[in-house]
């Protein structure tokens, strides 16, 4: 029975991500698309429905998450070669996928050695096989399609930069539409056929239209001037890569192929803008960016380089001026801006940056010497228009502002400045994180010869390959070997003999998630700060549950230790507990530690993971671990809880797991208010020395500050 997928042409919504997809049928060139969004919106049903849009006999490709190279690129054939001691090569899904479409489902999840090497033949379509005693090259094109859901995990950026296209599916609102989507469905569902047919004239329209772009795809005429405005779009849009303005170009080429045009104009170019950058500066910028930014920019570079010099073209130099018209469409407030005030011919910026008297709009303050503030910065929401500031009689900023001329600012600072604070504020990797080695658990990645005598795990495939490698055209027995089948199989003798110095064993990969281990101090002295203590806690948590990460909260006062949640990827039992919690009494510290030592051990035995333990807390200890009772209040009672302390940083030291100690910023006067201070310099330097730990001080005023270093530690830590 052919499994039947529901019709491209009826789905509904979404337009501008169908165009993208469409274009990427037209040109496979562009480099793969990506679709994003949450669960349940339609991201693999559309990807899917695709297959019936490509030409007759073009494969469809799915890849499983478990993929490994071998079923990638192809491997030796090991049933041919033990039989007949004859090598011979399996192709793998790369060439199966030749001339139609390569599909992975949750890509975010897939290793990221594979998604690289999918991304390098898509975008080079060529494959270099080099295996045991193979070398082969091969011509490959297919269009690459993921999807992902950002909940699961992230995708690196230098990943999501090599997709051509980025497509983002937010769940539609409107109630009437999703009304006609559940209906829809629902037709699908209950008679298959009947919903087939009522789109088949649609599907087979479409399907033609999208062979007859591909066919005059390459006769498209790019004006010369355009290849200007794209370089200039993105530099303005401080997008370093060089393949941005290329696939902007090749996605309007592909548009105006579909919709017939023998030449790109600028609404293709502006069709092509959302599909191309929109992603790329969402995943920068986030909430912030103004949706109108993308729109803005790419009118005011349109009119500006109306003027700009145009370089000759050696590619076509039959192509007549008349060939094409000159199509110009423009917002009121950008045409009036420059039917008033022309750009001079020898400026390559913007006009304003080189006028030396300040103009009475808002736009002209952000290149003075003024400090620019979130709501100067082009595409990014702030507070009040800057020209209402300005406007204010009584600020004595304005008088500054005015009659200091404007000088020419570079703005990519600021673009680098915000590019970075995402970078920290997100955690290096996706998914769970690091990756670690071992000889039983996790992925087969590779082999390698034993190190002992007897091998943990037998790489079989390896161990035929090395063998054939050594000896080629001996079929004889060898001596030393260790095990032999003579005996026929099906009426068949094997041809190899394995020899010891053959044997290959397996080597596993997994990704391993931190497993973070809060210890909350709820004693007297952190009474203070211990709201903002549970803040930093939930921050932490909302990024690590996207990494798979587990949080585990501890809280100690008085003489007892509470573990409020054990390890777990929730965390809405702890909030719960945490919001209760009443600092006060005494600060049991080494018990607190040792509590957690113990649950971490537990825990490994379920399954592997990074331990990190954050210790939120003054340091001020005054409870022993060898006598709990005994109040604390000379010298040597401080000590002897200094040097408990200083044994279990040597315990944390020697099985190898992370330590962070968190101090609050406290004033000089209260610093070690209810703490001694002499027996807090040794903690310190006790897990600092032995400890694997790394000590700072937060300041209880700058929480974003705060989450930043912390996050910065962690990501020091695991890389």
């Amino acid at each position: 029975m052919q499994y039947k997928i529901f019709p491209f042409s009826a789905f509904f919504g979404y337009d501008l991500a169908k165009m993208g997809l469409i274009t990427a049928l037209i040109d496979p060139n562009i480099g793969g698309i990506l679709i994003s969004g949450s669960q349940g919106c339609g991201k693999t049903v559309i990807a899917r429905s695709l297959q019936a849009l490509l030409p007759s006999e073009s494969p469809f490709v799915d890849i499983p998450l478990g993929v490994s190279e071998d079923m990638l690129i192809g491997t030796l054939d090991l049933e041919h070669t033990i039989k007949t001691g004859e090598k011979r090569f399996i192709k793998g899904l790369l060439s199966k996928a030749n001339g139609g479409i390569l599909f992975i489902d949750e890509i975010n999840l897939m290793q990221d050695h594979i998604i690289d090497l999918l991304l390098d033949v898509s975008e080079s379509h060529f494959q270099n096989i080099e295996r045991e005693g193979f070398s082969l090259q091969e011509q490959v094109c297919f269009t690459l399609i993921g999807t992902m859901d950002p909940s699961e995990g992230e995708l690196r950026p230098q990943i999501q930069d090599r997709f051509g296209i980025e497509l983002n599916f937010q769940p539609i609102k409107d109630l009437r539409d999703r009304a006609k989507i559940t209906k829809r469905i629902f037709e699908f569902q209950t008679d298959l056929d009947k919903f087939i047919n009522k789109f088949k004239k649609s599907q087979e329209l479409l399907r033609q239209k999208i062979n007859t772009a591909r066919n005059l795809r390459d006769s498209i005429i790019i004006p010369p001037s355009f290849y200007v405005k794209a370089s200039q779009l993105v530099r303005t849009l401080h997008i370093n890569s060089q393949r941005a303005e290329i696939r902007f170009l090749l996605v309007a080429r592909a548009i105006a192929a579909f919709h017939g045009h023998n030449y790109i104009s600028e609404i293709d170019l502006e069709r092509a803008l959302q599909l191309v950058f929109a992603g790329k500066l969402q995943r920068i910028y986030g909430k912030s960016m103004n949706p109108n930014f993308l729109q803005e920019t790419f009118l005011e570079i349109w009119h500006k380089i109306r003027s700009f010099p145009q370089p000759e073209s050696s590619e076509s130099p039959n192509m007549e001026k008349s060939s094409y018209p000159k199509v110009f469409r423009s917002s009121v407030k950008i045409g009036t801006k420059y039917s008033e005030n022309p750009p001079p011919k020898n400026n390559s910026d913007f006009p304003e940056i080189e006028n030396h008297g300040l103009e009475k709009n808002a736009s002209s303050d952000r290149f003075t010497n003024y400090p620019l503030d979130s709501s100067e910065i082009p595409g990014i929401k702030g507070g009040a228009p800057s020209d209402e500031v300005s406007s204010n009689k009584n600020d004595s900023f304005a008088a500054i502002r005015t009659h200091n001329p404007p000088i020419k600012m570079d703005l990519s600072m600021i673009f680098k400045y915000s590019q970075k604070r995402k970078r920290i504020v997100n955690y290096t990797g996706r998914g769970s994180r690091i990756k670690v080695l071992s000889r039983s658990n996790g992925r087969y990645v590779y082999t390698r010869k034993p190190n002992q005598k007897r091998p943990h795990s037998i790489a079989f495939d390896a161990t035929i390959k090395a063998h054939y490698l050594h000896y080629p055209h001996s079929l004889e027995k060898i001596s030393n070997t260790i095990f032999m089948h003579s005996s026929p199989i099906q009426g068949e003798s094997l041809a190899i003999h394995l020899n010891y110095s053959d044997i290959h064993e397996k080597i596993m990969e997994l990704r391993a998630p931190l497993s973070l281990y809060f210890i909350v101090d709820a004693s007297a002295s952190m009474r203070r700060v211990l709201p903002l203590t549970i803040k930093i806690i939930e921050s932490v948590h909302s990024e690590g549950y996207k990494k798979k990460d587990k949080i585990s909260v501890l809280s100690f006062q008085g003489r007892e230790v509470e573990i409020l949640q054990r390890p777990s990827v929730s965390f809405s039992v702890a909030l719960k507990k945490l919001q209760n919690l009443q600092a006060s009494s005494y600060t049991p510290l080494a018990a607190a530690l040792q509590t957690t030592l113990r649950l971490i051990s537990q825990e490994t035995i379920k399954g592997f993971s990074i331990p990190i333990i954050i210790i939120l807390s003054d340091l001020g200890a005054n409870i022993s671990l060898s006598y709990p009772e005994r109040n604390i209040s000379t010298r040597e009672d401080f000590d002897l809880i200094a040097d408990e302390l200083e044994q279990i940083a040597h315990k944390i030291g020697r099985l190898g797991y992370f330590c962070i100690i968190m101090k609050p910023l406290k004033s000089f006067a209260t610093r070690y208010l209810g703490v001694d201070y002499r027996s807090v310099q040794k903690i310190e330097k006790s897990f600092v020395q032995w400890g694997n730990t790394q000590i700072f001080e937060y300041d209880t005023t700058d929480f974003d500050g705060t989450i930043m270093n912390f996050k910065e530690i962690v990501n020091e830590m695991i890389s």
